[in-house]
């Protein structure tokens, strides 16, 4: 870090240092990540459910087809 001073550099590591040490900011670092985690996954379900209607008949051929074989 060419051009900082020491004391522009204990600056930022106080700062760093006080919102390390709060629980309020570690408390809403966790939710944020819980809320992206969670509409992450909510977008994956959606697109989940509209992929199975699509391969639906390609599974219900192989289950037809498995059925046919079975009483070998």
């Amino acid at each position: 870090m060419v051009g900082l001073s020491t004391a522009s550099m204990e600056s930022v590591s106080g700062w760093w240092h006080q919102i390390n040490e709060s629980t309020q900011w570690q408390d809403s670092v966790f939710y944020f990540l819980c809320a992206a985690y969670g509409l992450v996954s909510a977008i994956a379900l959606v697109r989940l459910l509209n992929y199975i209607p699509a391969c639906r008949p390609y599974y219900q051929l192989l289950w037809g087809l498995s059925a046919d074989f079975q009483h070998f």
